[in-house]
């Protein structure tokens, strides 16, 4: 396969509440789980390593009294009129360009500094790779996560926002989510995905010059992903899917606003409404899927649903003896819903950025090419798990991209008491903005030796810029007995809390990109310079204006 151009080359969290929770705070937060906003970031699985006895960051083992002592961290004082010199519209434009300004103008070249941002005075940025790590260590005790007033509404989950911004009900949540992203499980994923990535590409070759939309055909393949492999629910007609992603769409777009407007047509209300119709839509399949898995529907006792992420998990409240769990239907709907919330937002970007980087790079795609010949002759034709775990270099193309350009650009927390980051001090009760790509583009020229972080100038995003991949794009820093500095991923969060679907989604990016190799060219026709780009809330192109691309069938 080749993949060319054509072109000429926030609101505040809930306090945690005291004490150890009870057995039943415990399982009402079980049934009422969900994924995390989007990153920022999504699907995304594999148990991540927690960091070691003692590694909790100087926020958490420093005294009080010493934390207290310690300089403010740098920036602007708060303005007595936020909305004349507020920056939120040039960090939406280019958040990495922004940091990095930001780090000059207000940090004096520090990891963490005051931003003036969402016409609050009380925003921190924090922009390297020591700091960030050193905060997530503490995840959940001196910070919590962070989401905005409108998710927590459309999401109707008092429990769930508890349960996020208590470090012991959030990892009693995760033990009970990590059965499903076991490896005996991810195992029986691959299957599923590979069969609908080669039905989703088949679907696109043209053999008379047909163009497509790039970003919305890989979405769309990524609510289909979502639907089949991460809550099992299949045999959708093709108008039913479509809407399920119009819907989906709709209410990403709500959770995401920073200004709740109960007009009709504001991005809020049009969440509500798709909400609303998401709940009639999804709630029967999942009565009809969950009373498959406990013996009582028409499917009959023993049988159950196709594998998924979401039936994993309900098999692992019934082996525990916790069906109650599983009788909450509200509940278990708003799970689904973060579910497809976060597979389909942060993979779809994922996917959409990794292919339009390939197209920019045409010799790391025949090295790609090469590979797959290689895996093709040492384990067959089929793409299996064993196979995909033999693709070394894929997989450090797929970690490349989403180190040079993440799915989310940065990510929300709130300080629970006064933490120390790096010697400076962020105050209770702040909203820290941990920015993963600026921390990437620091670290990356600090380990390469240059002076200073290259910048995009070509594109209006890094994927696309040609100039700027070639200088950056460098896989081999992930693999083994390169001899490269190990780089450091955030792009999953990091520490206690690393998302739980990381491999997941490594595994789902990788066959999307093998199938890609092993069957077809794709062309990007659209001139990269020229794509509008949404950088925030996902790094995606902008949905209003196409991204033209053709496939055709190139075997290897």
């Amino acid at each position: 396969m080749q993949l060319r151009s054509s072109v000429p080359q926030a609101g505040s969290a809930r306090r945690p509440t005291a004490g150890p929770p009870s057995r039943d705070t415990a399982r009402r937060s079980s049934a009422a789980v969900r994924a995390s906003a989007p990153r920022s970031g999504g699907p995304a699985g594999g148990a991540p390593r927690a960091p070691p006895p003692g590694a909790a960051s100087a926020a958490a083992s420093a005294p009080a009294a010493s934390i207290a002592s310690l300089p403010l961290a740098p920036g602007p004082a708060p303005s007595p009129l936020p909305a004349l010199e507020d920056e939120t519209l040039a960090l939406a434009a280019n958040p990495l360009q922004y940091a990095l300004d930001a780090r000059a103008r207000h940090g004096g070249g520090g990891p963490v500094f005051r931003v003036p941002v969402f016409m609050q005075g009380n925003v921190y940025m924090v922009v390297t790779t020591d700091a960030i790590t050193d905060i997530l260590a503490d995840d959940g005790n001196s910070v919590a996560f962070n989401n905005s007033e409108a998710f927590k509404r459309l999401m109707r989950d008092e429990v769930s926002n508890e349960t996020m911004a208590n470090g012991a009900l959030r990892m009693q949540q995760r033990r009970m989510l990590s059965p499903a992203f076991s490896n005996d499980a991810l195992n029986a994923y691959v299957p599923i995905m590979v069969e609908q990535v080669e039905q989703s590409l088949a679907g696109l070759v043209s053999s008379e010059g047909r163009s497509f939309d790039l970003r919305y055909e890989v979405r769309t393949m990524t609510v289909d992903l979502a639907n089949n492999l991460l809550v099992g629910i299949t045999g959708l007609d093709e108008a039913t899917k479509r809407r399920l992603q119009e819907l989906m769409d709709d209410f990403f777009i709500g959770t995401q606003t920073q200004m709740i407007s109960l007009l009709p047509g504001s991005p809020f209300m049009k969440a509500m409404e798709a909400r609303k119709e998401l709940d009639e839509l999804l709630k029967p399949r999942l009565v009809e899927q969950r009373d498959a898995m406990m013996g009582r529907g028409r499917i009959g006792r023993g049988a159950k649903p196709r594998k998924s992420v979401l039936a994993t998990m309900m098999e692992a409240r019934i082996a525990m003896g916790d069906e109650d769990a599983l009788s909450d239907l509200d509940a278990l709907t708003n799970q689904c819903i973060g579910i497809l919330l976060a597979g389909i937002d942060t993979s779809g970007s994922g996917f959409t950025n990794t292919l339009l980087a390939l197209t920019q790079l045409p010799g790391v795609v025949e090295k790609l090419r090469e590979e797959q010949r290689r895996v093709v002759e040492a384990h067959g034709p089929a793409i299996t798990r064993a196979a995909l775990d033999a693709m070394p270099y894929l997989d450090a193309v797929v970690r490349e991209v989403q180190y040079i350009s993440p799915s989310g650009a940065l990510n929300f927390r709130h300080t629970q008491r006064d933490i120390d980051v790096q010697g400076r001090r962020v105050p209770k009760d702040s909203l820290l903005l941990l920015h993963w790509q600026a921390a990437h583009a620091l670290e990356d020229a600090e380990q390469r030796g240059r002076p200073g972080p290259a910048m995009f100038k070509n594109a209006k995003s890094p994927v696309l810029d040609k100039e700027y991949l070639e200088q950056v794009f460098y896989p081999e820093r992930w693999m083994a007995g390169s001899g490269a500095p190990r780089p450091t991923m955030l792009s999953f969060h990091h520490g206690p809390f690393t998302c739980l679907g990381m491999m997941l989604y490594f595994l789902e990016a990788k066959s999307v990109v093998a199938t890609l190799l092993r069957n077809y060219d794709l062309q990007l026709l659209s001139e990269p310079a020229y794509i509008p780009w949404m950088h925030m809330p996902m790094s995606v192109p902008d949905k209003r204006w196409p991204v033209w691309a053709r496939l055709t069938a190139n075997p290897l």
